[in-house]
C-alpha cells in the first residue's frame, strides 16, 4: 500500500492548511487537501451543521475578510501519532464592521494521507463566533 508521510510531514502540511485559511487562500488550501477532503465543526448550532467539501471551503474563504487586518495566528501546541495531527491554535483580529476583537481558541484534528488533508474536524467557542462574527451567505 501506499506509505504515509513521517508525522513531521503531517505536521506540516496541517500548519500549511491553517496558515492558508487564515490569509484566506483558496488556491494555497486546495494544495494541502485530497479531493474527498470533508470538514467538520464540533457543537450544536445550526450555523456550524455539515460536512463541507474541498471546493465549499474553498468558497468560503473568498468571502470578504471580515478582519480589518489579516487574522493572526497562533500556534500553542502541535501533536502528531501517524496519520492524525492534533493542532491548538488560538486567533486574534478585530471586526470592520464593529470593532469587536475576535479572539477564539482551538483544537483541530487532521487526517493526513499521501501528503493531503482527507479530513478536518475543528473544535472552537461557538459562542464567540456567534457573538462576535457576522455571518456570511453560504
Amino acid at each position: 500500500g501506499e506509505r504515509d508521510m513521517s508525522t513531521e510531514q503531517n505536521t506540516a502540511v496541517a500548519r500549511e492548511f491553517l496558515a492558508a485559511t487564515f490569509k484566506r487562500d483558496p488556491v494555497q488550501v486546495a494544495a494541502t487537501l485530497s479531493d474527498d477532503f470533508g470538514y467538520t465543526i464540533g457543537g450544536k448550532n445550526a450555523r456550524f451543521q455539515g460536512v463541507r467539501s474541498k471546493s465549499q471551503w474553498c468558497d468560503y474563504l473568498k468571502n470578504p475578510n471580515p478582519f480589518t487586518e489579516e487574522l493572526k495566528l497562533i500556534f500553542h501546541r502541535t501533536l502528531a501519532d501517524g496519520d492524525t495531527v492534533a493542532v491548538e491554535c488560538e486567533s486574534y483580529g478585530v471586526i470592520s464592521s464593529s470593532g469587536k476583537v475576535y479572539n477564539n481558541t482551538y483544537t483541530f484534528w487532521f487526517t493526513v494521507r499521501g501528503g493531503k488533508i482527507t479530513a478536518i474536524r475543528e473544535y472552537m467557542d461557538t459562542h464567540h463566533v456567534l457573538d462576535v462574527l457576522p455571518s456570511v451567505a453560504k
